[in-house]
């Protein structure tokens, strides 16, 4: 989606997660609430971009619930 990184100012996905997480807490996630914050502006960034209507942003809700 070209306009993604032009309406989400601080983009991460699973795989960025999943990337920090192997550097180790000196090179990634020094807390659990850097690792928190990354999660939650993960759903953040995907119900802001998509519809409320949307497979994506039910799937964000449903995730971000669990």
């Amino acid at each position: 989606y070209p306009t993604y990184r032009q309406v989400i100012e601080n983009p991460i996905s699973m795989r960025n997660i999943r990337q920090l997480i192997n550097r180790g807490p000196e090179k990634g996630f020094a807390t659990l609430s850097q690792y928190s914050d990354a999660w939650y502006t993960m759903f953040a960034n995907a119900k802001l971009f998509n519809e409320p209507d949307s497979q994506i942003y039910r799937d964000a809700e449903e995730l971000e619930a669990f």
